[in-house]
Parts: structure tokens; sequence; C-alpha cells
């Protein structure tokens, strides 16, 4: 045991003075900060590595307490939040960084592995929970850090502009920014004016139109690369169906559902499919690519225009599935793969003008109702509550709400 105890301290006196020693030419020197280009997803990586394991009655109470975003919290929430202190800290340090590539590899298509999208949401309410304790002590100005933490990491979800990047990003901000909005009477007048400053300092997300292309992008261009491969190797010109045949059970997509006897157009359409040759199908594949940059374009319309449009162009695809004429049995990867967007469009309309009414809920709390004056492009109602007030604009056939004030 003495001997152990020697030699432990001998190993620390020598690793002390290693780093006291000046460093000689023959020295290895302790590596430095790496000058490359600095990257928000290393950050959120490391947070992510830190976020805590929760045992059951951790997690039982950190889970109730988010499914509402303005109740009142328990202070037993606190050592909890507490065992987040490492990963909030990191993505606080992430928030200072503007690039963020998140590394992905996109040549596996639709095998794309997207882990992080989970993280930044499971960090999320994180981030969120401890700004509301913060909020409830008076520690306005770290509250706000938190959230606007938050907000840089929704936006962040979204530079690597999958579409399903776009809608993680679009639901950790809408959650923000009812909770920010919520806590808006605590703020001071200056902190107000910083915070609508620090809003506008925070990136570009991508938009739901570059989601679009990028899907084609990655899926349609996976799609492309990986047929011809396997048209190669079976290296028959007859063979489409062959060809269909293997990729679907990659995909686990059903390219030839088997039709009931006593359905005659989709018998036809089932027995077609199975005759097709390879360059058919590679033309069904330019149909694909050409019918994503048209919902790309569509995205691009007003709410109500693209709601519209797509209403058809849906009709469209399905009509499709049980034809069996040349022009429909070219959409027939259409009809499989492309995405089902007309949630997404109405997410893409409740977020353009959430992000809006945010910026016009700071004005109103600074300024007073006179400063919706100015917004001319919108209708948006004020409504007095009793702790606060309410800006509500009509989305399609819904109306969007913030509420400034949280209910008693």
């Amino acid at each position: 045991m003495k001997r152990l105890l020697i030699v432990l301290l001998t190993c620390g006196m020598l690793v002390a003075d290693a780093v006291s020693w000046p460093a000689r030419a023959d020295d290895t020197k302790v590596p430095s900060r790496s000058t490359d280009a600095p990257n928000a997803a290393v950050i959120y990586w490391q947070a992510f590595s830190a976020i805590p394991t929760l045992n059951a009655e951790q997690k039982q109470k950190y889970e109730a307490a988010t499914k509402a975003p303005t109740a009142p919290l328990d202070d037993e929430l606190e050592p909890i939040i507490a065992m987040f202190s490492l990963p909030l800290h990191e993505i606080h340090r992430a928030r200072s960084v503007a690039p963020c590539d998140w590394q992905l590899d996109y040549d596996a298509g639709p095998h794309l592995w997207l882990s992080h999208l989970q993280k930044a949401r499971d960090l999320s309410r994180a981030g969120l929970l401890r700004a509301r304790l913060r909020f409830a002590d008076d520690e306005t100005d770290a509250a706000i850090s938190d959230v606007l933490d938050v907000l840089k990491m929704a936006r962040d979800c979204g530079s690597s502009p999958t579409l399903i990047s776009y809608l993680v990003g679009v639901a950790i901000e809408s959650n923000a920014q009812t909770v920010l909005a919520a806590e808006l009477p605590r703020l001071k007048a200056e902190q107000l004016d910083q915070l609508a400053m620090d809003l506008k300092k925070l990136p570009p997300s991508a938009t739901l139109a570059e989601g679009i292309r990028f899907e084609d992008q990655m899926f349609g261009g996976w799609l492309e690369r990986r047929f011809e491969a396997v048209a190669k190797e079976i290296d028959d010109p007859q063979a489409g169906f062959e060809v269909l045949t293997v990729l679907q059970k990659e995909l686990g997509a059903d390219f030839a559902s088997q039709p009931k006897p006593d359905d005659a157009d989709a018998v036809r359409a089932a027995a077609q499919l199975k005759a097709v040759t390879v360059t058919e199908v590679r033309s069904w594949i330019e149909q694909l690519r050409r019918d994503y940059d048209e919902i790309a374009k569509m995205s691009l319309l007003a709410p109500a225009d693209r709601q519209k449009r797509w209403a058809e162009f849906e009709a469209e695809l399905t009509s499709t599935k049980k034809s069996s004429d040349a022009k429909s049995m070219s959409r027939h990867l259409s009809a499989l793969f492309l995405p089902a967007v007309g949630k997404a469009f109405e997410r893409a309309a409740q977020h353009q003008l959430r992000r809006e009414l945010m910026s016009l809920v700071v004005q109103v709390q600074r300024h007073g109702p006179e400063a919706l004056k100015s917004v001319t492009h919108i209708e948006v109602e004020h409504h007095k509550t009793a702790t606060g007030f309410e800006l509500r604009v009509a989305c399609l056939d819904k109306t969007e709400v913030l509420a400034v004030g949280i209910a008693k």
C-alpha cells in the first residue's frame, strides 16, 4: 500500500511539473483550440451527450410539467432541472456560434439518420422548464436567455433543411414563443427593448419550399441512383417491375398492392404495372421529381391558394392509383412517395404568423395597443385579458392566438 502511494504521489508530481515546465522544441505540446470554422452542431452534440437519465419518479414529474406550458411549477421540479445544467450550458454556448452543420449522410436517401432532432426536442423542454422556474423566481434576464437559447436551437434544427427538420424546428419555436409571451408582463422596458433586438438577431431558418426541394434532392436523387444500379445488375430492359420489386424490399413500400378481384380498374392497373419496362419506370422517377418541384412552388403561394391547389393536386394523385392509362401510370411513384404536405402547409402558415405575433406582442407590451397601428399587411385583433392581452390573427379557417400574461 505504501509503495502504491509513493508511485501515485510521484506520478502526480510529474504531471504537475509537466504542466508548469516551459515547452521545449522536442516536447509534445498540448493541443490548442481548433482554428477550423466554428460549428454549433458540435456543441449541440456535446449538450446531447450530457442529457441526464431520469428515474421513473423524476420522469413522471418532468413530463407532467411539460404538458402545460404556462401552469405553475412545483418546487420539486428544481432539483430535476438542475440535472440539466451542463447540457443547457452547452446550448447557451452554441447560441453565439452562427454556422451549424449537422454533417448528415445525405447519400443515404430514405435511410438518413436524424437522431439530433429528437435530442433537440428533449433538451428544448428542459430549457423552457428552467426558463419558467427562473421567471417565477424573478430571474428574468436568465430566463430570457434560456428561451433565446432554445429559439436559436430551433432555427438550427432546420440548417439541414429536410422537411422533418423544418417541422421539428417549427414545433420547438412555437413552444418557446408560448412560454416567452406568457411572461412578458414581468419584463421592464429596457428588457423588452433588448428582447426585440435579440429576436431579430436569431438566424433565419429554412423555409418549407427549401425543405421540399431538399427532400427531392435527397430521396429523388437516391431513387434515381439506386434504380440505375439495380437495373444495371438485372440487365433486362423489360424488367422494370423486377427492379421495382428490389427497391420495394429496401424501402418497405408497396409498389403493387393486391387488388380486389371485383375491382376491374385496379386489376387492370396491377397487370399494367407488372409489364412496365425499365425506360418507363425511369420516366416515372423523372415525373416524381417534377412533382416535387410542383409542390415546392405550391408552398410559395398564399396560404389559402396553396391549400386549394394542394387539395386539387392530392386528388389528381389519388385518381392515378386505379388507372392504367400511360399518363396516370407515370404518376405511380409520385402517388407513393410524395410527402403529404397538406398539414405542413398549415403549419407553415401558422409559423409565419406566430413569428409576426411574437414580435408584435413584445411591442404591444412595451408601447401599448397603439403599436399595432403601423401593421397594415395583416389584420390583428387585440383582446385585453385579466392578466394581460391576446393578439389574434385569422389563419386559413382557424385563428392563431398568442397570449401575454399567465391566467391565475
